[in-house]
C-alpha cells in the first residue's frame, strides 16, 4: 500500500498563495498612490484659494465671486435692519476690531446701531486673502486699502439714488480695492454686467469719462463731497466690479468691487 499522496497540499503546496499576495500588495500600492495624488491636488487647490493671486482659475474665481457677493448682500441687509430698528443712516457705525478708523461719534453709545456688534446687527467683519490680488499688496494706501472691506460716504453712483453733485447725494458704499481681475469678471458675470466696454476689461469706473479714484475715508456718520467721487461706478448698478485709479496708490489702475448699501 502506497501511503505517499502525490497531490497532497503538503508536498505540492498551494500555487495560488503567491499570486494572491502580489495582488494584495498591488492594491495597497494603488490605494496609497491615490491618497498621495489626492493630497497633492488638494494642497494645490487650497494654495490657489489662499494666495488670492491674479492667476486663480475660472472655477475658483466663480466661487470667490459668490463669497464676495453673498457677504456684500449680508452687510446690506444688516444696514437695512438697523434702519428698520430706528437707526438713522448717519448713526450707523462700522467700527470693528480689524480695521481702525470707523468710530462714529453720532452712533448710540449702547451699540444698537453698530453693524459689527451683537447689540446691533451682530455681523462679523470678514476679510479673506483670496478676495484680494496679493501681487498688489504693495499698492496699499489709507484711502485705497489692500485686504480690507471699506465703507465710505463720499461716492455717488450715476442713476442710483439722486444725482446732484453734492454731499447730499452721496451713497453709503461698501467697497474692496485690489480684487483679482478674474474674480472681478466673475462678479460682473453673476450680476449680468458686461465686462468689455470699448476694449476695457473689466469696465472702467465711469463708462462715459476716464476713470476717477473711488477712494474715500472711512464712514463715520458724515457724507462729504469728494470731486473724484462724482459719477463713480456703472450707471444704474448698485453693485459692480470696475477698473479704477487711485492717485495715492503705488499702482495707477486696478480692479475694485463696490456695493451700494444706502442709495441717496
Amino acid at each position: 500500500m502506497n501511503c505517499f499522496r502525490a497531490n497532497s497540499a503538503k508536498n505540492q503546496g498551494n500555487p495560488q498563495h503567491k499570486p494572491l499576495n502580489n495582488q494584495a500588495g498591488n492594491a495597497l500600492f494603488l490605494i496609497f498612490l491615490g491618497i498621495a495624488l489626492f493630497a497633492a491636488l488638494s494642497f494645490s487647490a487650497s494654495q490657489g484659494f489662499r494666495t488670492g493671486a491674479s492667476s486663480v482659475s475660472k472655477e475658483q474665481a466663480k466661487l470667490i465671486a459668490s463669497e464676495i457677493l453673498d457677504y456684500s448682500q449680508t452687510v446690506k441687509q444688516a444696514v437695512q435692519m438697523l434702519q428698520i430698528n430706528g437707526c438713522g443712516d448717519t448713526e450707523i457705525s462700522f467700527e470693528n476690531s480689524v480695521v481702525a478708523g470707523y468710530n462714529n461719534p453720532s452712533a448710540p453709545t449702547n451699540d444698537t446701531c453698530d453693524v459689527f456688534e451683537q447689540e446691533g446687527a451682530g455681523l462679523r467683519y470678514k476679510v479673506q486673502e483670496n478676495w484680494f490680488d496679493q501681487s498688489m499688496s504693495g499698492s496699499h494706501h489709507a484711502l485705497c486699502q489692500h485686504e480690507a472691506v471699506m465703507f465710505v460716504g463720499d461716492n455717488s453712483v450715476p442713476n442710483v439714488g439722486t444725482d446732484c453733485g453734492t454731499e447730499d447725494c452721496k451713497e453709503l458704499v461698501m467697497k474692496m480695492h485690489f480684487v483679482p481681475k478674474e474674480v472681478c469678471v466673475a462678479i460682473n458675470e453673476q450680476l449680468g454686467i458686461a465686462n468689455d466696454y470699448n476694449g476695457s476689461w473689466p469696465p472702467p469706473e465711469n463708462a462715459t469719462t476716464d476713470p476717477g479714484s473711488m477712494s474715500g475715508a472711512p464712514f463715520v456718520g458724515v457724507y462729504y463731497n469728494n470731486p473724484n467721487g462724482i459719477d463713480d461706478g456703472i450707471s444704474g448698478a448698485q453693485a459692480a466690479c470696475i477698473t479704477v485709479e487711485c492717485t495715492q496708490s503705488a499702482s495707477p489702475s486696478y480692479t475694485l468691487f463696490y456695493q451700494v448699501l444706502i442709495a441717496r
